[in-house]
């Protein structure tokens, strides 16, 4: 399939799981999906969708899966508005993301995977990120512009626990 996404699915409230992976969609992700408050999961990876993320997808408290993955979206990933995140793995791997590590997954507790990796980040890693996200298991952050350590204290606390 190519072309846009349909803009009218924001109109089907009931919708649980969006799937159009491995396609050839383009354009930017209809803004109205965000009033889909039932959605829990988004694959839309290996497509050729554009534009800057909208504070809306982490505002959606029934999301627990995304893959925006393997696409063009750029610019930076807002802050978040809401601490109300269900998210338990985001993939936002090989797109053109700039700025510092998302601030907006920091409310977002229940994460277990975070895959970041092959965008433009840059600057550190922040320290919240084993103790906000006692949950998380994958941590990929390749191919991006980052420096300096990851907070072993935060992250050693997090790998014990795992062992337990």
């Amino acid at each position: 399939m190519s072309g846009p996404i349909p803009p009218d699915l924001g109109n089907y409230l009931a919708l649980q799981v969006v799937r159009f992976t491995n396609n050839s969609f383009s354009g930017q992700l209809p803004r109205n999906l965000c009033d889909v408050f039932t959605l829990k999961a988004l694959m839309v990876n290996n497509n050729m969708l554009t534009g800057e993320l909208a504070n809306c997808w982490w505002n959606l408290q029934s999301l627990e899966f995304m893959d925006l993955s393997h696409n063009y979206f750029s610019g930076e990933i807002p802050a978040k508005t809401s601490y109300n995140c269900s998210l338990e793995s985001v993939h936002l791997a090989d797109n053109g993301f700039t700025d510092n590590f998302p601030s907006a997954l920091e409310g977002c507790s229940t994460l277990v995977t975070i895959n970041i990796g092959n965008n433009k980040f840059f600057g550190g890693t922040p320290p919240w990120i084993g103790t906000s996200i006692p949950s998380l298991k994958i941590l990929s952050l390749r191919s991006n512009n980052f420096t300096g350590e990851i907070p072993s204290d935060s992250l050693r606390t997090h790998y014990y626990k795992s062992l337990l």
